[in-house]
Parts: structure tokens; sequence; C-alpha cells
């Protein structure tokens, strides 16, 4: 049957139901009679009818259209596409296998949810797909739609968005219901029990469920309602869902609607009101549960009617169960008697194993518990979802009455697979060690304005409580950012060009390569929906304008900005901050209730538990909360003077300080004077100790330790803990100390006012943090190198402020000690431009200075120069500095500059003088014994030697390098190490040897949290799995790598994985899919200098093309690829696109040209060994095709050519050669 001649449904251009059989049976006669393969998807929309329900059937008919076109877009041309009914559509695909079909299938949940179908509102939307391939699921075309339309069943059985490709069904019977039987809820049932008892005094009562996504919800609620149900309860159950969330009085009307004879007609509040009435009279109700699921997306008209209920019904016992996300307050119902939260945790790996056996009636390998536990976080609804994917995809399979589980079953991505996130929502907020008191509508405030609006900023005076209030609203909406929230502290940054470095800190996200660090940060939070907290902003405003460039290229990133000034930003929502509600009067009654009054007694009682306050001190403490305006810091220094002050006293005191303010400050702001004269007040009632040592610790930036304390102001333990209870400092549950910026700044002007103690203090921190640094040069190359990393960046910006202090004064014993180990951080951090920009400036500062130590500030500043990409600037200021280190005959130094030249040289292709360089250092390394250089230096020789094809030589240099590694604990080095030698390996045809390398690299990566690193290791696994043919394990892999490439922003990353990707489709004969995705890193290349990648993505479309008998367009793409892996000398991939070209001369029937390439190949050590047994395959074929005598011929004159010469000749053949040359631009 011709394709032209079948008719289409109107809506969505699909194939109609009435062609569908005959077709089927058409293409499944024409298979089997040919020995081909063929495979039929059953698709179906989820929830599709509350789509029509909640908006109507155009809006629904919009949803079908766009999702034919989506389909569309990722089948081949050889793919037909049918509309069954409804949301139901079928798709014909001949030729495919069933592991071709999975990838297909897999595709299309991918296009299906990747973005909201566009419309009012915006949906996002999910499929279900059966999968059937013939022969092996059946001979007939009735029998493959009958096992399609199974598997879909059990698709959506299974939680829907799923993919089911086996028949579980067939004697395996998965009963979840029994599995669910709340394993590890006796608490909480007992609970439920204790509430309903209670319910019996109380009569109005509200169970909230709460939990993680995934942690049973829904079920437990059922089981509430059960047990309620059992006490004689009339239970109404409704359901808030977000596509009826704005249809008033949707979720009441559908819940009466079980009850009802015939449907309500009218949604309006007062025939929903009349009936539930009715409904109660009707039915004699005294014990009324209403069940609520998912009361997040319940529509506003039902929550107001059930609200009003509460308060006013007659029934005597009325209840309110309702499950949610996170319970943060009680503002979803009026107060009543009676509330309770009850939370469901994850299983623990025990519970999982007990879970297990309900439904596969056997105790499985602890191994598998483990992993299975990882992988779904011990969430229920995911552990149902987990094991259906694992038996629709055989990696678990039932075969004569046992359980047989696949033996790579832990490389399945089954998180990914069935949606796992996160456990709990990430975030690093500061953990308050006092009780929040107070702004309950300015929480509520800032809530809300964080759900309308992207940028938020609470604006208020130094001292208002603006970061308590940030950080306490931020963590009662954790569940509604599913990528995490993040703290940044602003106060100590000296400058705008330290924001990015922050935020990426507050992430754990290191830079790499020569990228800029804001597109890299940019691109790390592209599509994650987080909060960023930003905190103290005031000295960056005239910078804010990066926030709205930051909001623009990461559109589900939300900003909690807190402020002395406002940003005057496009789009900002402002929550200005006053003071809190203090007592108008002295004579006020119930003074408790106002929260300034709470916060007074509770840090006054917190420093003296034994302190009573009478009805005489009551007057006072009014006053003294109106004195202080209800500034939360001036009310917790005012409290800390009740030990020696009585509260009539503190008032006094106070009112002594205005009278000094009227006459002497006028400067002061209004709003500040309050805070100043309390921070005066608070001064005078230090002894010389503590002032000497709190004006001292001022030099701090971002907090210090205790150890650090003593050696630069004197302050011991005691003293300490004395400034501790003054509210002067705080102690984090780390122990480590911090000053609010508002006070630091005070204890600053202190300082100052004494010049000589101010500059013996700052030569104290700058000397300490100078030596601190020092002790940890072998600790960042050995096994402490992970610690070491994170305790400098927890002191980052000590270490800034006192080596700029020392650079400042030119203090170049006390710079020296900085240098190796700043300069290691920086490297290992990925953060370049803020190394440059830092050694620039410090080279500047010493310009004119003489010797060893401005000489390796000049050569750190030339490193970071070239790391970002400006290879020639860079080598040119490291030439600068060699005469100055062999002058003074500086080794190390020496070493240092020749590594860096050997790598610039590596990266502009000169490997012969890259080799010399790097062979120099070498000698050098080994002369002075300095064993890390040594093994960089051999990993580095390693490099050069797999691109230039010598992987003997590699394999010789790595296995030698990584000796000195493990000798030496160098994980960072081992690791890279570990990598070079899988590299080498792979190339030589160990693939087994190559993944034990691999595996131990990435294992070392992870330890070390080194996204970057993982990145690669993985995506060169995917390579050793596509050698061996293993096309899941690849596709898993490069998904793996494609997610962390997305997630640090690494666009070469992307680059390599959908190359990959695009190569396991090709293998797959998803041609289609291939050409887009190798057109993706294309495009990707285009705006960035990755030749690799661009040549990468040439060649596969130049193998798609080839394979679609476009041979004017492969050969224009194989030549390009060509050409850009010439100019980088790139050996291997040189051979390839040969092995490539020649495929194509073979299909052009020129089998004599082709073998001449072949040849050139096979006599190339360069090439790799996949790359050779493609070219002894064709050999193999074209031998049998042409006569011994010609075949011979060929091969010796290729044989007989020199590889540069071939290649040469291919760039350069004219337009009338067989491999002519077209310009695809003109197409």
């Amino acid at each position: 049957m011709n394709s032209q001649s079948m008719t289409r449904d109107h809506l969505t251009g699909a194939y109609s139901k009435e062609e569908f059989k005959a077709r089927l049976r058409e293409e499944a006669e024409r298979a089997a009679e040919e020995a081909r393969s063929l495979s039929l998807l059953f698709m179906d929309i989820d929830h599709f009818k509350s789509i029509n329900d909640g908006f109507g059937h155009s809006r629904g008919d919009e949803v079908l259209a766009e999702f034919a076109e989506r389909a569309r877009s990722t089948i081949r041309d050889s793919d037909i596409l049918f509309r069954y009914g409804g949301d139901e559509f079928l798709l014909i695909s001949p030729d495919t296998t069933k592991d071709q079909a999975l990838t297909l299938a897999d595709r299309l949940l991918e296009v299906t949810g990747s973005e909201p179908f566009k419309g009012n509102p915006p949906l996002s939307i999910s499929v279900s797909i059966g999968v059937v391939s013939l022969p092996e699921d059946g001979r007939s075309a009735e029998e493959l739609f009958q096992e399609a339309d199974l598997r879909l069943y059990e698709a959506k059985r299974a939680g829907r968005g799923q993919v089911v490709a086996q028949s579980p069904a067939r004697g395996i019977h998965l009963p979840f219901d029994e599995a669910s039987r709340l394993v590890e809820r006796d608490e909480a049932l007992q609970q439920v029990q204790d509430f309903l008892k209670q319910l019996e005094e109380k009569k109005r009562g509200v169970l909230a469920v709460t939990g993680p996504r995934g942690s049973g919800r829904s079920r437990f609620l059922a089981e509430i309602a059960m047990a309620a149900g059992l006490q004689a309860y009339e239970v109404i159950r409704l359901e808030g869902n977000p596509a009826t969330k704005l249809r008033p009085g949707f979720a009441l009307a559908q819940a009466l609607q079980a009850f009802e004879e015939s449907p309500l007609t009218s949604l309006a509040k007062e025939k929903l009101t009349q009936a539930l009435e009715d409904f109660l009279s009707k039915k004699r109700t005294t014990r009324l549960l209403f069940a609520i699921d998912n009361i997040a997306e319940l529509d506003g008209a039902t929550l107001q009617l059930l609200r009003g209920f509460l308060a006013s019904s007659e029934v005597p016992i009325v209840a309110f169960s309702y499950t949610v996300g996170s319970e943060s307050s009680r503002r979803l119902f009026i107060q009543t008697h009676l509330w309770e939260t009850l939370e469901l945790e994850p299983l623990s790996q025990k519970g999982v194993q007990v879970w297990l056996r309900s439904p596969l009636g056997w105790e499985p390998p602890s191994e598998f518990t483990r992993w299975l536990h990882s992988q779904t976080r011990g969430l229920p609804a995911f552990l149902r979802k987990g094991l259906t994917y694992l038996i629709n995809r055989g990696v678990l399979k039932r075969e004569d009455n046992k359980w047989l589980l696949r033996e790579d079953f832990s490389e399945t991505p089954l998180a990914e697979k069935v949606g796992v996130k996160r456990e709990y929502v990430e975030h690093n907020l500061p953990l308050a060690l006092t009780n929040f008191v107070g702004r309950e509508e300015e929480i509520e405030e800032a809530k809300r304005l964080l759900e309308e609006n992207r940028l938020v900023t609470i604006f208020g005076p130094g001292g208002i409580g603006k970061t308590r209030l940030a950080v306490q609203s931020a963590a009662e909406i954790l569940d509604r950012f599913p990528d995490g929230v993040r703290f940044v502290a602003l106060a100590s940054l000296r400058s705008a060009d330290l924001l990015i470095p922050a935020i990426a800190d507050s992430f754990e996200f290191s830079f790499y390569g020569s990228q800029e660090p804001k597109s890299q940060l940019f691109a790390f939070l592209g599509e994650k929906e987080t909060l960023i907290l930003l905190d103290s902003f005031e000295h960056l405003v005239k910078d804010a304008g990066i926030l709205s460039e930051m909001l623009q290229q990461a559109p589900k990133l939300r900003l909690l900005v807190t402020s002395r000034e406002r940003l005057a930003l496009q789009g900002e929502a402002i929550l200005e901050l006053a003071g809190m509600d203090f007592p108008s009067q002295e004579a006020a009654p119930d003074i408790e209730s106002y929260s300034a009054v709470q916060l007074f007694t509770q840090n006054a009682r917190r420093l003296d538990p034994g302190l009573v306050i009478g009805e005489k001190d009551r007057p006072f403490l009014a006053r003294i909360s109106r004195l202080v305006e209800g500034i939360p810091l001036g009310i917790e220094l005012a409290s800390s003077w009740v030990r020696s002050l009585s509260l009539a006293e503190i008032a006094e005191e106070i009112e002594r300080g205005y009278d000094f303010l009227s006459t002497s400050l006028r400067d002061v702001p209004e709003r500040h004077r309050s805070l100043k004269l309390v921070f005066d007040y608070s001064w005078k009632l230090l002894n010389e100790k503590e002032k000497e040592a709190f004006r001292r610790l001022s030099v701090f930036r971002a907090g210090f330790s205790r150890q650090a304390a003593e050696r630069i102001a004197g302050a011991s333990l005691p003293l300490l803990s004395l400034l501790i209870d003054k509210s002067l400092i705080t102690k984090d549950l780390f122990g480590r100390y911090q000053m609010l910026e508002v006070l630091r700044r005070y204890a600053e002007e202190k300082l100052s006012e004494d010049e000589e103690v101010y500059r013996r203090t700052k030569d104290l921190h700058a000397a300490y943090q100078g030596e601190a640094l020092h002790q940890r040069e072998h600790e960042l190359t050995g096994a402490r190198q992970k610690q070491a990393l994170e305790e400098i960046r927890e002191e980052l910006e000590n270490v800034r402020a006192g080596f700029r202090w020392a650079v400042g004064k030119k203090d170049l014993v006390t710079i020296a000690k900085y240098l190796e180990s700043l300069s290691l951080f920086y490297e290992h951090q990925g953060r370049f431009a803020e190394g440059k920009d830092l050694f620039s400036w410090a080279a500047a500062e010493l310009e004119g200075s003489e010797g060893l130590v401005p000489a390796k500030v000049g050569a750190f500043k030339a490193a970071f120069t070239y790391r970002l990409g400006d290879y020639q600037e860079g080598k040119s200021l490291l030439e600068r500095t060699l005469p100055v280190f062999c002058k003074l005959d500086a080794k190390k130094e020496i070493i240092f500059v020749l590594n860096a030249l050997g790598t610039i040289c590596h990266r502009l292709g000169e490997y012969d003088k890259s080799r010399e360089f790097i062979a120099e250092s070498l000698v050098l390394s080994r002369e002075i014994d300095d064993e890390v250089e040594i093994g960089n230096a051999l990993s580095g020789l390693a490099s050069i030697a797999i691109n230039q094809g010598e992987y003997e030589e590699a394999r010789a240099k790595s296995e030698e390098s990584l000796q000195v590694h493990r000798k030496m604990s160098n994980y960072r080095g081992l690791a890279r190490t570990l990598n070079n030698m899988g590299n080498a390996l792979l190339a030589m045809g160990s693939h087994d040897e190559a993944n034990r390398c691999y595996a131990e690299s990435l294992a070392i990566y992870k330890e070390l949290g080194h996204r970057w690193g993982m990145d690669i290791v993985l995506g060169n696994m995917s390579e050793a799995a596509l050698y061996k043919k293993e096309y899941e394990r690849a596709r898993g892999l490069l998904s793996e790598a494609l997610d962390i490439s997305r997630e640090v922003g690494d666009r070469e990353g992307v680059v390599f994985c959908l190359n990959h990707m695009g190569d396991v489709a090709f293998a797959l004969g998803a041609w289609v899919q291939a050409r887009r995705l190798h057109q993706e890193g294309l495009e990707i290349s285009k705006g960035m200098d990755n030749p690799w990648g661009k040549s990468s993505s040439l060649k596969g479309l130049g193998r798609v093309a080839c394979a679609l008998g476009k041979y004017e367009e492969a050969d224009s793409y194989f030549r390009d690829a060509l050409e850009l892996a010439t100019k980088i000398k790139r050996v291997m991939a040189e051979a390839d696109i040969l092995v490539e070209t020649a495929q194509l001369l073979a299909q052009k029937d020129e089998p004599h040209r082709a073998l001449e390439l072949l040849a050139v190949v096979i006599e190339n050590p360069g090439a790799e060994k996949d790359t050779r047994d493609k070219a002894d395959n064709l050999l193999a074929e074209l031998k049998s095709k042409l006569p011994a005598e010609e075949f011979e011929a060929a091969l010796k004159k290729g044989k007989a050519r020199e590889f540069d010469e071939v290649v040469a000749e291919i760039l350069n053949t004219s337009g009338d050669a067989p491999l002519r040359r077209e310009n695809r631009n003109k197409k």
C-alpha cells in the first residue's frame, strides 16, 4: 500500500485508524517473508482526560496536534504514525530491532516531556508506550497488536511515563498493593489512632501527612481513610490536580459526584454548599473526615468552602487529613484545637529488603538491595517503578520459578529512569542555634513574593534581621526548588568580580578549561529549579545588572537578595523590613505578645536562665523595646546586659545615649541612631582585654577559627565565650566563629583609631594566613588533597585579604608563602580567571621589584593566562620569566615553566616542541628528586604519545607515572594518569584493561568530588562500550556523562556525548536520530574553539549521509572533518576519517581507490585498534568482490604511499577528481 494514498486524521496529520490494520498486516507479512525485523509502538498520552475536563476539548486538541508533531520530528521517514483514537497513537517501524525500538521509545518519552506543551496554560505531558517486535513477540499482525496493547496497559499500570518492552503479565504477578503494606510505618499508624482518639474530645482536628516525593503519602492517606471508616466516619475524598486548579469548586464537585445519582450542573459556591449540606443531612453524619490528596493543587474555591465548613458546621466531629510535600505553616485552615503533622520517612535498607519479599517472593542478594536502595532512596513509589523497569528491560527475569538477576544490573541508570532527583532538597542554609521569633507576616509575604517573582529583595538597615528572615523564608519553601537552595555570603567580597566564584563555591562547582567563568556558571545553572540567597548585596549594587543577566540565562532560577539598598532592577520585588512589633506604651497589656519583647526575653534567659521578669519590670521591658525601635540586633545587644544591669538601668542607659545622639551625632540617619547608641554602650561595657580582642578580630573576613583568634587577636577561649555572651560574635555548629558585618565594621573603626595597632594586626593576619597556606603545599599534592582544598576554600576571604596586604607592603618573604598553595588551589578548582586577575594585580603592584618572588608571580600570571586559552600571550610571559629562574638556578620554577610551555605546545598541536620541553622538565625533576613533577611530566609525555599514535610508548610512560603518583598518594594526578592509560589501552584494543583503568580513575574523581573529571572518564568508558558493541551500556554511560556536562556547563563534554550518542544511534540503524545528534553537536561546536568536537560531528554526519546514499554530501563532510583533524595533528582521527572515506568510495563503486586508503591506514601505527578492525572488515568485503590480482595491486600501491601524502592529496583534490568537494554553504 502506498503511503501517499492513505487517509490522514485531520487534527494531527497522522494516518487514520482505518488504515492501520491493513498496513500492519502488509508490513508484518513482508518482514516475515524477507526475514527482516519490524517493531510496533503503542502510545497513550497520560492523564489526557484531566486536560479535557480542566481546560476544554479545544485545549486537548492542541495537545494532540503538538504531540503528533513532536513524534514526527523524532521518527525516521520510513516510520508510519497512526492516530488510533482519542489520545492513542500507533507507530509502525519497519527494519527496526527491539533494541532500536527501545531507543526510539526512549527518545519519544524525552521529546514529549522535555518542555511544556505550548498554549494557555502551558502543560507538562508524559506518554506511556508498549513496544513489540517481530518475530520475538508475535508472528502475525494480530498477535503484535494484542501484545502491544497488553504492554501499553502494563506501562500505565506501572505508573505511566514508562516504556514496557517485555511481558511481565505472563506468569508474573507483582502484588504491589500487598508489597506496599506500610513497611516501617508502625509509629505513623499509631499516631493516626491517637489522632482519632483525641478527636472524641477536641471535635475538630487536622492531620497533615508530609514526606518527600515518592514516600507513599497518597497510599498512607488511603490507610487513614480506612481507619476512620472503621470508626464510623463518613469519608469524603478530594484530589488536588494542577490541571483543574483554576476551576473554582471543581475538586469538591468531583468528590460529591461519587455520592450523587445525577451530575452537578453548577460549580457556584451556593450550589456546592447546598449539595454538601444535603449530602450530610441525608447521611445523618455525626463524624466526618475530608481526605485531601495533594492539597497544594486544590482549587481555591474548594479550599475556601472547606475553611468555612470547619468553622460553622453542625456536624459534631469534623476532621481533615491531607497530603502535602512539606508542612511549614497553618495557613491552609483556620486554627483548630487539634493539629498534627505526620512525616513519612524513606525506607531503610532493611525495609527495602522486607518490601521486596511480597511482590517477588524472593530474598535478593544484599548487594542488589543496597544498590536498589541507593537508586530509589528507599522511597516506595520509586521502588515500585524501579522494580517494574528492571523487569520490563530484562535486567530481572523470571525463569523456571526463579528470579535471575543480570550481572551488570548496577550499571542501569535506574534513578534517572524512574525520576528520582534527590531524597531531600540540597541546601547550605546556615543552621540557626536559637528559635526564630515573630515576623509571621513578613515570612508569609516573602514566600508569596518568591512564588510570584524571580527576583526578591529584602531591604532594610543593618541589624534589622534581613538575613535571618531570608534564611527562615527559604527554609520553609525548600520543596519548591528540586535542584536546591544556596546561601551566598557577600559581605566580605571586595568587588563584584568575586560574585561569580562565590556563587560557584556555594554549589561546590569547579570551573574548568578556558571558557569565561560567568558563561560556565550560567550554563551550569541552565534549567535548574533553584533558589540562590545573596546576603548583603549593598556594596555590589552598582554591578547588580549581572543578576538580570543570570536570570535571563537561567529561566528557572530565583534570587532572594538582602541589601541595605534597592537594586533598581526591572522585575525586582521589594520587601522593606522595619523593626519587630513592640508596645507603643509602657502600660500596654499583654506585652508578651509582641515579638520584640519575646526576642529580648529569649536572649536574656539564654544568658541568665534564672532571670525573673516581675510586674515592675514590664514597663521597662516595653520601654527598651521601643527605644531600640524593635531592631533585632539592638534587642540582642541590650539583652546581653542583664547580668550586670537591671531592666530599669538598661532603659536608662539607652535614653542617656539618645540625649548624646541628639547633640553629637546629627549626621547619623535617624533609623540608625538607636543601633549606634547600643553599639557604643556595648563597647563601654567591655573591659580593656575584651575591647582589644573585639577590635582586632575585625581583620577577619567571613569568620575565623579559635587558633587564629588567639594568634592574631590574643583572644583566648574564655575571652571568646565572653564576647559570645555579649552578642558581639557567634559560634556555629562546626566551631567556627562569626561576626556580623555591621559589627565588624564598627570594630574595624575602633581598630583604625590606633594606626600602629591596626598595621601590626594586619601584619599578623597576613603572616598567619601565609604560613597556613605554606604548610598545606605538600597536602595539595598528597593524601589530604581534598581536605586541604576544603580548608583553603573556607578561609579564602582571609587568604585574599592577607595576600593583598602583603603585596601592598611588598613584603616578599610573606608573599612567597602564599604562592604555591594559592596557585594550586585556583588550578584545582578551575578558577583560572580569578587566578589570572589576582596574580596580574600582584605582578603590577610588584613591578620594578627583582628576584625570585616577583618572577614567580609573573609565571603564575602566565600559567592562568594560557589556561584561559590565550596561548601566545601565556607563552610570551613564560619566556620572560625563564631567564630569571635560570640565572637564580631555581630548578623547581624552571620545571614549572618548562611543563607549562610543553602544555601550550601540546594544545597548539606542536607535539615535537611539547615533547622537548616536557622531557627537559623530567630530567630536572629527577635531578632534584621532585616526585610530583616527575609524575606530571611522565603523564604529559604519555598524552603526547597517544595523540601521535605511539600507544606502547604512552602505556609505558603512564605505568611509570602511576607508580610515582601512587607512592605520593597524589590522587588527582593518579586519576588523570589512569584515564590516559585507559585511552592508550583502548586504542590498542585492550578493552577490559582500559575499563579497569577508567573505573579506578572514576572512583577517585568521585571521591574528590571532581565532576569534570568524572565527565571525561564516563565519556571514555562509553567509547570502550561502543567498541565492544555494548550499545545499551554505552547509552547509559553517555546519558550520565551528558547530565554532568550540562550540570557543570562543559560544552566540549556536551559535544562529545552528543557525537557518541549519534554513533550509538547509527549503529542501531536510527540514522535520522544520529543525524540530529551530530548536527546538534556541530551547532554547539560552531560557537566555541573545539576542533576535536567539530571534526567528530562532521565525520558522524558524513557516515549518515553515506548510509542514506547522499554521496556528495558525505564527501564534503568527510573532507571538512579531515581538514580539522589535520590542523590539530590528530593522527588517530585522520586515520578513522580515511576509513570512512574508503567506505564511501566502496559504496560509489570505486574499490581500487578505497583499497589504497585502507592500506595506508593499516600501515600507520597511529591508527587505533577499532579503526584497523573497521579497515580489515572493509578489506575482506572488497576482496570478495575483486579479482585477486586487482586486489593485491591496489593494496600494494596503497602500502607504498605515505600517510601524510595521501591526506594532503585528498584535501587538495580538484573538483574533477573522484572525491569532488562540494560547498555545503551554497546548498
